[in-house]
């Protein structure tokens, strides 16, 4: 990506952020966040990814919800950034997070496994300095 499409798409996802935010909340749909956008060469199409918490729907219904609003959030958009052309807009659920949670757990049974094979309990080697947060603070 280019200088001018991050800069763009910087600006896209703060002007989107209270209006999405908003949304969620009337649609009841949770906390929704923009966590970023990707917009094309040509500034006509922005992926808008969104983190949807806490809702009283599944994500991806909240999110084909959100794509029908398409239209009063593209002219909110147009209102708020100057460019020559409105973005067309297209949302995606970001679950980069539900990954990282996954990816955590799956270490977290593979060090219980380990730890019950060799006797210890996995407290025991958690202290030992096996842990990866304590890798990734330094």
């Amino acid at each position: 990506m280019s200088i001018r499409t991050e800069r763009v798409a910087s600006v896209i996802r703060e002007a989107l952020a209270q209006p999405l935010a908003d949304l969620g909340s009337e649609l009841m749909a949770g906390m929704v966040t923009v966590t970023h956008v990707r917009v094309s060469a040509d500034l006509r199409h922005a992926r808008v990814y969104l983190s949807i918490f806490n809702g009283k729907m599944d994500a991806e219904t909240a999110i084909r919800k959100i794509s029908d609003r398409m239209p009063q959030l593209r002219r909110q958009l147009g209102a708020a950034v100057h460019l020559r052309y409105t973005p067309d807009l297209k949302f995606f659920l970001d679950d980069t997070l539900d990954t990282m949670n996954r990816i955590q757990q799956l270490i977290d049974e593979t060090r219980q496994r380990d730890a019950e094979q060799r006797g210890t309990a996995p407290d025991q080697s958690a202290e030992s300095g096996d842990d990866i947060s304590d890798a990734t603070s330094t």
